[in-house]
């Protein structure tokens, strides 16, 4: 369960609730990568419910001993669309994975992206 309280379109504070999954962490997994498809699955139908994970890594994915992949440790400590956005990004970075988005936040942050990596290439040039 996760409750979010806003003021003026903006997050005040995020109130969570987590059960126990039993199971085993990605990390402990040999060949993590091969969860990737439904490590995507996992953080889509968490957009899909309104949340968003902010903190992509194997070590926040369980396997459960029925063989479910279970995301751990959802932590939005920002505005739910910024983290949805860190998201979608942290998947193109660290597992190659391109999914657009029509949120103006994802297109705003990855403009910001390009114009850091336009003033780096700029900067080394010199």
């Amino acid at each position: 369960f996760v409750a979010e309280k806003n003021r003026f379109r903006t997050t005040q504070d995020v109130y969570a609730f987590y059960e126990y999954i039993e199971g085993t962490p990605l990390t402990e997994v040999d060949n993590p990568e091969q969860f990737i498809p439904q490590i995507i699955e996992c953080i889509l139908e968490l957009h899909r419910h309104g949340l968003a994970s902010n903190d992509i890594h194997f070590g926040n994915f369980i396997l459960t001993p029925d063989g479910t992949l279970r995301i751990i440790d959802i932590s939005c400590k920002a505005s739910v669309k910024v983290c949805q956005a860190n998201d979608l990004l942290t998947l193109r970075r660290k597992f190659g994975v391109e999914i657009e988005s029509s949120s103006g936040v994802y297109k705003i942050i990855r403009a910001k992206e390009a114009l850091r990596r336009k003033i780096r290439t700029l900067k080394h040039k010199k």
